[in-house]
């Protein structure tokens, strides 16, 4: 069936709901000629250096083709969270794209060649919603950010998921330089309480009760302990209107901050460059529902612990 350009498959055995965008998909690939071209595992190169401005001159026309291919891009990551640091990568060029930023365009198009129908798959057997622990239609939020010793501006996503797969996906670059990735991942962590403050409203209105607290993973030691702190510090003074925020959602009951390790952050996936194909893999997986986990982490058993002595 089709909804608002949206497609979806359900499965009746596997009690599964994939949202796709496969007629889009194989649009663009047909509007840009690649329909035949070799697919590959990842839309970027892995182990490839960072792009760099180019030195020479667009023409309108190559700038304009660019632009319009960089549209297509940003609607597919709605269905494809994995397409969305590589879209947001290649925008930096778009007023000047050259031949390498071309190039890198088209192994985005060869990465969509492999599969044009993948989605979201959203699932509701008691296998996959009971893993770790019951989280049937509960929100669990990942955040991250991608710090640069650069001198630039760091890169945050924020990823909401219900029912094994993403309904919301954010990511975007900071407004301002962070000195520290600790600084970066409270800014990024700010920003998951934004999001989470927007969104959970219209499920409990759907829900018609109080959604718990939000389970936000987070891989920086240093910002997790900076947000839950209460204290303010020297350190943390260039950015305590993002810490002081994130601190008032987590004190409302809004949200709770869990620590886990960066490989089973998923939310990597919008802020930097995977480091190899096994990873990205994986990561995708976490995102879009096709290998959905719920890692244990010491928190979580800690309070699996408290429930089974109170019972």
């Amino acid at each position: 069936s089709k909804f608002c350009g949206y497609q979806f498959r359900y499965d009746q055995e596997a009690q599964t709901i994939e949202m796709h965008q496969e007629d889009f998909a194989r649009a663009v690939l047909r509007k840009y000629g690649a329909v035949d071209v070799k697919p590959v595992d990842t839309p970027m190169k892995v182990g490839a250096p960072p792009l760099e401005p180019w030195d020479g001159t667009a023409s309108d026309r190559e700038t304009l083709e660019f632009a319009m291919f960089l549209g297509d891009l940003t609607w597919l990551t709605r269905c494809n969270p994995r397409l969305s640091f590589v879209a947001q990568d290649l925008a930096q060029f778009s007023h000047n794209p050259g031949p390498k930023h071309v190039e890198a365009a088209r192994r985005v198009l060869a990465h969509v060649r492999l599969n044009p129908a993948r989605g979201l798959i959203f699932h509701g057997s008691d296998k996959v919603l009971n893993e770790v622990y019951p989280h049937r239609h509960t929100m669990i939020t990942m955040c991250d950010s991608g710090f640069s010793h650069k001198g630039c501006k760091a890169v945050t996503c924020v990823s909401v998921l219900m029912n094994g797969a993403v309904v919301h996906h954010v990511s975007r670059r900071q407004s301002t330089v962070s000195m520290t990735s600790t600084e970066a991942e409270v800014k990024a962590a700010a920003m998951a309480a934004e999001v989470i403050a927007s969104v959970v409203p219209l499920w409990s209105e759907i829900a018609g009760a109080m959604h718990p607290p939000v389970r936000v993973c987070i891989d920086n030691k240093g910002a997790k302990k900076q947000c839950e702190s209460g204290t303010d510090t020297v350190a943390s003074a260039p950015y305590l209107r993002c810490k002081s925020y994130c601190e008032s959602k987590i004190y409302e009951g809004l949200l709770w901050l869990d620590l886990v390790p960066g490989e089973q952050n998923g939310a990597d996936m919008g802020t930097k460059q995977i480091r190899d194909t096994s990873e990205f893999i994986r990561k995708d997986g976490l995102l879009s529902g096709r290998a959905p986990g719920m890692f244990p982490s010491a928190e979580v058993l800690r309070m699996q612990h408290r429930m089974a002595n109170s019972r």
